[in-house]
Order: structure tokens, then sequence, then C-alpha cells
């Protein structure tokens, strides 16, 4: 069961999680409630999906929402005040759709129809439409790699193997 405690320091009011399961304990600071809630859920979540105990140490559990948090503190400000304002509304609709979301599980190869529901898309041809707009900009950074240098040797079948396939 997990424990939210509020505690008051120099950087103002966080919220400490507190998780024992079976022996194991586990801990994280978040400046929400919300967020504290959310990863208190997951860690959960997690250890009732895979069995006894927590989550591993190494395991990271990072959210929609702290990524989107820390691209609001780290990179919007960079940006014009125009752009700003237009990626806030942005910003705002990802986090209220996807925002407990694990990046990891993002990353997973979830199927189509549960990444719809999540954004709420009556059609899955519409998810599908923003899986290819990923797929095209993967593709474009890949064409500004410089090509490798050493070309892999093929794979060629010796007369024997070519012998046995052909006589199938």
């Amino acid at each position: 069961m997990a424990t939210i405690v509020t505690r008051k320091g120099k950087r103002g009011i966080r919220y400490q999680v507190r998780i024992h399961r079976h022996g194991i304990h586990q801990s994280a600071t978040f400046a929400t409630r919300d967020a504290a809630r959310t990863w208190a859920q997951m860690v959960e979540g997690y250890a009732a999906a895979h069995g006894a105990g927590l989550v591993p140490e190494g395991v990271a559990m990072h959210t929609v929402t702290e990524a989107i948090e820390r691209y609001r503190r780290e990179v919007l400000p960079r940006k014009g005040p125009g752009t700003q304002q237009s990626y806030d509304g942005h910003l705002r609709w990802w986090r209220r759709r996807l925002g407990s979301t694990l990046l990891a599980d993002l990353q997973a190869g979830i199927d189509i129809a549960t990444i719809a529901l999540w954004l709420g898309h009556e059609s899955i041809e519409t998810t599908h439409v923003y899986l290819e707009t990923d797929l095209a900009t993967k593709e474009q950074a890949l064409k500004k790699l410089a090509p490798v240098e050493e070309q892999e040797a093929r794979f060629t079948a010796d007369d024997p193997l070519l012998a046995f396939l052909t006589s199938l």
C-alpha cells in the first residue's frame, strides 16, 4: 500500500510516496500530488502484474507527464511567445490523454487499438496516420546519416544446397 507524505522544504511543497510490499521498500518524491499518486499506481500495478515485489531499481518508471513537464521547463522557454502558447495547448491535450502512461509502454510495441483508445480516436485509421508520420520522421532522420563504409557479405548457397531446394 502506498503512503503519500506532504513535505515542506527549501524547494516548496513536495510529495513523497512510500511503498512497502513483501518486505521491499521503495520511495520517490514529486512536485505534485497527482504525479505522486500516478507513480504509486504504476508501481503497485507493475508489482501486481509481475508477482511479488516492486519495480527493480534499474527499471525506468517515467511517465508522459514527467516528459511534458521537463519539456516545459527546459525547452519551451526558449521558444517565441506565440509558439509557447500554441505548444502549451498541445501539451495539455497530451497530458490529459496519456499523462499517466509510462514512456517505456509507448515504446513497447503496444497494439494500435490500445493506442487508439488512449487517444480517444473513433477509428484506428486515425491513429495509423500518426504512426505513419512517426515512421516517416524516422526515415528522414536515417537518410541524413552517412552510409556504412563496409558492405556486409551476402549469403550464397552452395550447389548441393541449391540442388536440394530445387528438388522440393
